[in-house]
C-alpha cells in the first residue's frame, strides 16, 4: 500500500505475521521513491527436549491441596 511519507523524517518500518517474529528497520526518507533489501521472516519455534521423566500428574501429590490452612486463612 502506498502512503505519503514527510521529507527529512526518519521512520521504522515494522513487518509482522502471526507465526512469525517480527522485522524492523530504521530508515531516513529524503525524497523519491524508496528500495529495501528483501526482507525474510523468521519462524517463531520452540524447542522441546524428552527429560525421560514420567510427569503423569497421578503420581504425584495434588499440590492444591494441604493439610491445615486454606485460602481464607482457616
Amino acid at each position: 500500500e502506498r502512503t505519503r511519507l514527510a521529507k527529512k523524517t526518519d521512520y521504522v518500518l515494522e513487518v509482522f505475521k502471526p507465526g512469525f517474529h517480527s522485522f524492523a528497520v530504521s530508515l531516513h526518507y529524503k525524497r523519491g521513491p524508496i528500495t529495501l533489501e528483501a526482507i525474510t521472516l523468521v519462524e517463531e519455534t520452540i524447542q522441546v527436549q524428552d527429560h525421560g521423566e514420567n510427569l503423569d500428574p497421578t503420581l504425584y501429590a495434588d499440590p492444591t491441596h494441604s493439610a491445615g490452612a486454606n485460602y481464607e486463612g482457616q
